[in-house]
């Protein structure tokens, strides 16, 4: 693999891990702010092992243009395509939810998540592939704009909660808001 510059941006309780586990090519940044992230990042990893409803960082990340490669776990998947705006690296094995929960109130167990079956190599080979083809990076990226501008905007997102309101309205359906007597 050709020698690349890895920054993790931000902060959070697995950070001091992290660093330790590290190796010299690896930088952390902490905290940066959005607008300065379409400047430093070529991809934007996103290995996540849980599945989550969507991955604001995704959606992010796509917006600024910045492709997006994925394990594939949770909603992720609903606005990272491969091959179109970013590239989906599946786990090696279905993930186990018991090998997940750390033991309660131990908070974070980060041995258990890092020992997940996510190919490192195979995630690492992704950035560095999208890192090495500007082409590619600039296809990915236009398309990554243009999904979230015509179906992630919150322009988008209130019109689609407006509408299915109005639906439900139209079709007679009654919520009880828990405030009403």
């Amino acid at each position: 693999m050709p020698p690349i510059c890895w920054l993790v941006v931000g902060d959070g309780d697995l950070r001091p891990f992290l660093e330790r586990s590290s190796t010299p090519d690896v930088h952390f940044s902490g905290f940066v702010p959005h607008r300065a992230m379409r400047e430093l990042l070529l991809a934007l990893p996103f290995p996540s092992l849980f599945p989550e409803a969507l991955g604001m960082s995704a959606v992010e990340a796509l917006g600024l243009g910045i492709p997006v490669v994925t394990s594939g776990i949770g909603g992720a998947t609903e606005c990272v395509e491969h091959m179109w705006n970013g590239v989906v690296v599946p786990l090696a094995l279905p993930p186990c939810p018991a090998a997940l929960r750390a033991d309660a109130g131990a908070g974070v167990d980060a041995g258990r998540l890092l020992a997940f079956p996510l190919s490192a190599r195979r995630f690492a080979c992704a950035i560095v592939g999208l890192a090495l083809n500007a082409t590619m990076r600039a296809e990915f990226g236009a398309h990554g704009q243009a999904l979230v501008k015509t179906h992630l905007s919150i322009a988008q997102q209130t019109r689609r909660w407006r509408q299915l309101y109005d639906d439900e309205e139209d079709a007679g359906v009654v919520y009880d808001d828990g405030f009403s007597s």
